[in-house]
């Protein structure tokens, strides 16, 4: 059980994952927020079976799903337009 949670904790630090709306803003040509919207999606479905996979109190599970993936693509999203991606 330690190994796997030593794997879980160093694997987005070995290899990161890309910030998906921003670089999905800076690429799509038209419609960045829908697009954007759509890797946040993505993204909360993998979320949603993470927690529903391994168990977790209530109060994360709800915190994790409200304020981590759509809200932070919403910000993703305004920092490439004030950045001149968009």
């Amino acid at each position: 059980m330690g190994v796997n949670m030593g794997m879980l904790l160093l694997g987005s630090r070995v290899i990161p994952l890309p910030p998906g709306a921003f670089l999905v803003s800076g690429f799509a040509k038209s419609d960045t927020f829908r697009y954007s919207m759509l890797i946040a999606g993505f993204f909360f479905l993998g979320g949603l079976s993470t927690i529903v996979g391994m168990p977790s109190p209530l109060w994360f599970s709800i915190t994790d799903l409200l304020l981590s993936y759509f809200p932070m693509d919403w910000f993703a999203h305004n920092f490439a337009k004030k950045l001149k991606c968009v």
